[in-house]
This record gives structure tokens, sequence and C-alpha cells, in this order.
């Protein structure tokens, strides 16, 4: 009888075991979708590139501590669109408005850095504020360096234009390359080629967010070149 009882026991503990290890694996199997949303981004954007790159954010679920910007007084010029500020405060994110010239912070640490189109250089203590800063550059760098890089595509009838990221660093659109893709460049018109690059920095920022530091350094084929601010009333 106590036999009976020992083996029964035995039998008993083996289902068990088997049903715990069968839960620890089902555990391990599942994946959050781009960390569940545990990842922290400071966003660094204007309104026009910012917008697409912040939606995105959004749509994954990655948890956006705080968008630095400038407040604009006037309307998108290029097309329709929501001013970034507002987007932000829609979904309940903190914005820091920042100057042109005056000095300025980070509040608070980040894992990424995130920077679409910013107005600001970024210095030493800026980066360390991250644990990788991230610019998306609407050029194919190290072409087109530089803050307007659209309108001297099309001014110098450029039969290509692109999206790049890459690590940044204190020199202006320098450092590895972590993604670059090209397009045909089709647009007549500065705000169609803008409105046709934002959409195509979305699919930037999804593969920055799922490789996330595991991005390989590219080799860019493309000649370095750097344009200033275009002077729409000279027409260069």
């Amino acid at each position: 009888m106590i036999y009976l009882i020992f083996v029964k026991l035995v039998q008993i503990g083996k289902w068990l075991g088997q049903r715990i290890i069968k839960i620890k694996i089902l555990k391990k199997k599942k994946k959050p979708d781009l960390f569940g949303g545990k990842m922290i981004v400071n966003l660094f954007a204007l309104t026009g590139y910012g917008n697409n790159a912040l939606e995105i954010l959004l749509q994954k679920g990655i948890k956006i501590q705080c968008l630095y910007t400038r407040k604009e007084p006037n309307p998108y010029p290029y097309y329709e669109l929501e001013q970034i500020d507002e987007l932000a405060k829609r979904n309940c994110i903190d914005v820091q408005y920042i100057d042109k010239n005056c000095s300025w912070s980070i509040k608070n640490r980040a894992d990424v850095n995130l920077i679409v189109s910013y107005h600001r250089l970024f210095k030493k203590e800026h980066l360390q504020s991250a644990h990788y800063n991230i610019n998306i550059h609407p050029s194919l760098l190290p072409s087109y360096k530089g803050p307007t890089p659209t309108r001297w595509m099309l001014f110098n009838k450029e039969k290509e234009c692109g999206i790049t990221a890459h690590h940044m660093t204190e020199v202006v659109d320098e450092g590895d390359i972590i993604y670059q893709k090209a397009y045909a460049l089709t647009s007549n018109t500065d705000a169609e080629l803008r409105k046709f690059l934002a959409i195509k920095i979305e699919e930037c920022v999804t593969y920055i967010l799922k490789n996330f530091s595991k991005w390989n350094i590219i080799d860019s084929p493309y000649l370095e070149s750097y344009y200033g601010p275009f002077d729409t009333k000279k027409g260069k």
C-alpha cells in the first residue's frame, strides 16, 4: 500500500514537473514587440520630417520621454501638417522649446537621442545624455551635408535622393552610417521632395528600432559635399 502511494506521488511529481517546464518554455519564447515599449527615447525634431518619426515611435509603443523642438510662429510652409509640438501634446509627451541662440541642455538621460532635422548643434554634454545618438538626414551622406539638402538637390538636378541614419558626433552630419537608402528623384518642387522623404523616414525609424544596438556600419559610395542654407531670393 505504501509502495503504491509512493509511485503515485512520483507520477504526480513528474506530471507537475512537465507542466512547470512547459510554462517556462512558453514564457521564454514570448518576445515583446520592440522591447514592449520599454526603450526610452528623447526626440529632437522640427515640424515636417519630425512628425513622421514621432508617429512611428508612437505606433511602436516606444516611450518618448521628451520632444525638443522650437515654437513655430507660422504654419508649416511646404504642405498641410500639424505642428509637431501640438502632436506631442495630444499624446501627453513633454515638450521643451529650445531657442535658436540660447544655451540649452537635455533634462533627462535616455536610451536613444533621436535627431530628425533639428535646429541646434550637439556638443559633448548633449551626446553624453544617451547611450546612442542617432541622426536622420534627408540625403545620401556624405553628399549634401547641411541644413537644406532637398533644395540643393533640386537646384543641381540630381537624379537620386535618399535617407541616411548615422551615429552623431560633434561634427555636423558626421559619424558612422547605420542606414542608407537611395530613391529616384522624381519630385519637381521642394515641397514634393520633402513630403516624399518624410514618408521614407518612417522606414528608417522602423529599421533603427528593430535592429536596436545591432546596427551594421555602412560604407557609403557617395562623394562628400556640403551646402549651406539655400537663398530662395537668389535661387542658390
